[in-house]
């Protein structure tokens, strides 16, 4: 596995694409910031939501992520992690504390295999794996592609070059470049 990216030089905010720059920067800079971040993640942190409570809770706390972050906002650092690993870290917490006020499990979704154990383990990896998703969807797809064979396939980098017919270099960097901006989205998280 590569070095982390402060090791190598490049901070976490240089490891994020433009796009996910400007949404974080806008989100610092005022109240503008917040459409922005919404119309960036509303989705991501609904879904989450969704994943682990019922309709009307995921709806509520969907609001509350947003309403957190943005009173929070300056507790936000783009070197630790990123935006999308941040609010998510924030929807875990008021998904957890629902289901204990509650006395609640997380609500099974017909369409994802629900992960076992305590009520925190199983949250924790809904987070984890939405967030892995997120960054792999948010990847070019050449790197997604190298990424994908490499960790999910268990090729080496000399088998993902032949399959993608890139030079072993190339194939190198795509995926050194990818993890980076893999372990970016998922520091947010442990915020």
């Amino acid at each position: 596995m590569p070095a982390g990216p402060e090791r190598q030089g490049v901070s976490r905010r240089d490891a994020a694409p433009d796009d996910e720059r400007s949404v974080e920067a806008a989100f610092l800079a005022g109240p503008d910031g917040l459409r922005n971040v919404w119309s960036a993640y509303g989705d991501l942190v609904h879904t989450f939501c969704s994943r682990t409570l019922d309709r009307d809770r995921a709806l509520d706390a969907t609001q509350e992520v947003f309403i957190t972050a943005w009173r929070r906002r300056s507790t936000f650092d783009p070197e630790r992690g990123s935006l999308a690993g941040w609010l998510i870290g924030i929807a875990r917490h008021k998904v957890l504390g629902t289901l204990r006020t509650e006395g609640r499990a997380p609500v099974p979704v017909e369409s994802a295999s629900m992960p076992q154990g305590s009520v925190d383990d199983v949250v924790d990896r809904i987070a984890d794996r939405m967030l892995v998703a997120h960054a792999l969807d948010a990847l070019p797809e050449r790197t997604r592609r190298a990424v994908t064979l490499a960790f999910y396939e268990g090729r080496t980098h000399q088998e993902v070059s032949e399959v993608l017919g890139l030079p072993l270099g190339t194939v190198k960097s795509d995926i050194r470049r990818g993890i980076t901006r893999l372990r970016r989205t998922l520091a947010g998280l442990d915020d």
